[in-house]
């Protein structure tokens, strides 16, 4: 006899077969319409060599093109400062005068001898001493003269150089110890001359433009305090060295000052114009950056898709930006829907 299947469990089954195919189709509707999606319309350009000018800008601090911190070989009291701060001075004044016992002592001890050497050389040319006693007088009377001469150095302070007083550390009847003072560049000084006739700009170039930049090439310096206003300048020397960390070297551009508009310490641009040069620009928003990193890049289309290719950029040029590798002539860049793609995604170009 035939056992008779539930009404409700027949209802049941055919609810989770109807529920099963439903999502089958669910599924297969999905996936197509995944499929579609992946196909994104981008729109490309293609990227050309274009002649720019081959120039390059760096930031830099102006410097004086000489500075002395300007003391004496020993300590002792200083009896006269004779400038201030904000002075021009020029080479050879005097700028202080320490205490004059010690050299008037040696003035007369030095004529003693002179004296004695003197009356010695008439007794030499008659016989009537030795030649080692003369000798040795008149090896007593070099010292003596070297001594004078020393003191009047370092007891009759004058400038080496032409400038300007911008520090002063003494005043008059101090003692000037040589003790090191931050103020000085943490030099024992009396006072500080910069040279400000001609000033000079150190900045950090890539090692790239090592074999490039040479002295004498010619500069143009910008600065925000005179915006209307070019200075121009040349490279006056160029460091041999690379630095390890930054893989840079240093040049120094001097700067004419004659009217003394460029200060120490002024923040300054300095432009380098070498020429012309064929470079690959391209539109600055098909550039990306990867989220975390320095690393840029861009899409290129390549057989229906976009090709994720990582690039080095160089300086940029309005609404432009100068690519110096990872592309070539030609390529076809995607400019417009890049924000969204994957490497190897399906494209489609508008």
């Amino acid at each position: 006899m035939k056992k008779e299947i539930p009404f409700s469990r027949i209802s049941f089954v055919l609810a989770v077969m109807f529920g099963l195919s439903a999502c089958t189709d669910s599924d297969k509707e999905t996936e197509n319409t995944s499929i579609i999606q992946e196909v994104q319309k981008v729109k490309v350009q293609a990227v050309h060599l274009e002649t720019i000018a081959n120039s390059l800008e760096y930031t830099g601090t102006i410097e004086a093109f000489e500075v002395i911190h300007l003391g004496a070989a020993t300590p002792g009291q200083v009896e006269k400062v004779y400038v201030e701060v904000g002075d021009r001075v020029e080479k050879g004044q005097l700028i202080a005068l320490f205490d004059q016992t010690k050299l008037q002592q040696a003035i007369i001890h030095l004529k003693t001898i002179e004296l004695d050497l003197n009356r010695m050389d008439t007794l030499l040319e008659t016989g009537s001493v030795a030649q080692q006693k003369y000798d040795q007088l008149y090896a007593q009377y070099q010292i003596a003269e070297s001594n004078v001469t020393f003191l009047e150095a370092n007891t009759k302070v004058k400038s080496p150089i032409n400038g300007t007083i911008t520090g002063k550390y003494i005043e008059n009847g101090e003692i000037f110890s040589m003790v090191p003072n931050p103020k000085s560049g943490g030099k024992g000084a009396i006072v500080t001359i910069m040279n400000i006739d001609k000033v000079k700009v150190l900045f950090g170039v890539s090692e790239k433009y090592f074999s490039v930049l040479s002295k004498g090439i010619e500069t143009e310096i910008k600065l925000d305090i005179y915006p209307d206003m070019i200075f121009h300048g040349k490279i006056y020397k160029k460091h041999p060295t690379i630095d390890r960390m930054t893989r840079t070297f240093t040049i120094e551009v001097v700067v004419p000052n004659k009217a003394e508009s460029l200060r120490p310490g002024m923040f300054s641009r300095v432009n380098m114009n070498l020429g012309e040069i064929n470079a690959l620009l391209v539109p600055s928003l098909a550039v990306m950056k990867q989220t975390g990193t320095n690393e840029r890049y861009v899409f290129v289309f390549e057989e229906g898709k976009a090709i994720r290719k990582t690039v080095q950029v160089g300086k940029l040029f309005d609404d432009r930006i100068e690519i110096l590798s990872g592309l070539k002539p030609n390529d076809q860049l995607i400019v417009l829907g890049q924000g969204s793609l994957l490497d190897q995604m399906q494209v489609e170009k508008i």
